[in-house]
């Protein structure tokens, strides 16, 4: 975010790190996208948080974020969300991240990957229905190119520059409809029924969002092209936007 060009197109927009370790790996992170190298895999382990507070979304007041960097295995037994990753039972909203294209299976293993993270809530002391669920598909460069019939999420992902942003009342209709596109693509393409029919049952909302981090897929660890990310800012808007009480909302609305 510190150096998307956000600051030019939202007035008074800026990030602070809380304290030096985050500091740190900010920079660090930023440093190696910047020579092409990926940050190295994230040990299975329970992390301390990156600390970053977000101050200018229009629309949103600052808000403080918590990155807990968690290994992705994490995520594939119930016993292990337990244990490295009981943090979730605090989220007001949970961003469920996909890669449908790792996947053999996309339909069958994205419902375990959800019914895992329930019942290792669940065990937490945790209530799915108390969390908004935001479905993140991941790396959507390397399946955008094989999906036909959706145009309005294809122009969403290629058109994925930040000047879209600064109107984020509009951006938020904008996002909505996606999601409902996306959720139209997960049925009739991937077959995903259960996975879908079961996050609308247990949580309190469902949104879908796609991603592109890189722009292109890595060789290894190492970036074979410029950086281009598509709308990688999505999931944080709806973030920020279930951060919302109906009290702030109705500021909002008045001030608009």
């Amino acid at each position: 975010m510190r150096r998307s060009g956000l600051a030019s197109i939202w007035p008074g927009f800026f990030t602070t790190a809380l304290n030096e370790e985050s500091l740190d790996i900010v920079i660090a992170n930023s440093s190696m996208l910047e020579k092409g190298e990926l940050p190295p895999s994230t040990v299975k382990n329970f992390p301390r948080p990156t600390l970053l507070q977000i101050h200018g979304i229009p629309g949103y007041p600052p808000r403080t974020l918590l990155f807990y960097d968690t290994a992705g295995e994490v995520f594939e037994r119930a016993s292990a969300v337990s244990r490295y990753a009981s943090f979730v039972m605090r989220a007001h909203t949970v961003l469920f991240l996909v890669s449908i294209r790792d996947l053999e299976n996309p339909a069958p293993e994205m419902a375990r990957l959800l019914n895992t993270y329930i019942i290792g809530l669940e065990e937490l002391g945790g209530n799915p229905s108390m969390q908004n669920l935001v479905v993140v598909l991941t790396q959507a460069d390397r399946w955008l190119p094989a999906i036909d019939g959706f145009p309005k999420i294809r122009e969403h992902l290629v058109r994925g520059s930040i000047a879209h942003l600064a109107n984020s009342g509009n951006y938020v209709q904008t996002l909505q409809a996606i999601s409902s596109e996306l959720r139209y693509f997960l049925l009739t393409k991937v077959g995903a029924h259960e996975f879908v029919h079961a996050a609308e049952k247990f949580f309190k909302s469902t949104r879908f969002c796609a991603v592109s981090a890189l722009g292109a897929a890595p060789m290894g660890h190492k970036l074979q092209t410029k950086i281009v990310p598509k709308r990688v800012l999505d999931p944080l808007i709806w973030l920020m936007e279930h951060s919302l009480t109906p009290w702030q909302r109705f500021l909002i609305k008045l001030r608009s």
